[in-house]
């Protein structure tokens, strides 16, 4: 017995017969993967859209009341900004 000859899954499959179908699917699984389905993301969604939210208020406060710029213009070795 070699180390992977142990109680194998597939025992009784025959790969090199084309008209193998493989093992009977488990009866549990004959409505799709799962029954009960239920949403279970929906506390990271709400999360990642108040995330949005705020990112989109801090841009706005930073455009309307900041100095924008002084990020998009252009500076000299000395730090003084050109133009």
């Amino acid at each position: 017995m070699g180390c992977c000859d142990g109680d194998k899954k597939y025992k009784d499959a025959d790969y090199g017969n084309p008209g193998y179908t493989g093992p009977e699917p488990d009866e549990r699984l004959k409505n799709g993967p799962i029954d009960d389905r239920s949403c279970t993301d929906l506390i990271c969604c709400v999360i990642f859209v108040a995330f949005w939210g705020a990112m989109v208020v801090i841009c706005y406060r930073g455009v309307t009341n900041g100095t924008p710029e002084k990020y998009l213009g252009v500076y000299d070795a000395s730090g003084n900004m050109c133009g």
